[in-house]
């Protein structure tokens, strides 16, 4: 979970938060990544800040795991019609 402010806090103008609602970072989030199978972000379709901050999570964890199991991406918000052009 993420939430925005006017106010900096750590120098950054977000914050993340685990599964249970506890302050994280982005590394720690990363690091729990590790123990599951599978892993949900969800954010705000037009917040651009929420969407670099996921991007963040997955560049970091596809540099962290992808040598030692397979990382994917799985976006919900396309329809079948546009398939061909993600392929692409």
């Amino acid at each position: 979970m993420l939430t925005f402010g006017q106010t900096p806090a750590n120098g950054q103008y977000f914050r993340v938060f685990d599964g249970k609602g506890n302050p994280a970072s982005i590394d720690q989030i990363v690091k729990s990544l590790g123990e599951s199978d599978t892993v949900f972000l969800g954010e705000q379709h037009d917040d651009s800040v929420g969407h670099t901050v996921e991007l963040e999570i997955f560049r970091q964890a596809v540099a962290q795991y992808s040598p030692r199991r397979r990382v994917a991406l799985s976006m919900e918000m396309f329809e079948r019609d546009v398939q061909i052009v993600l392929n692409e």
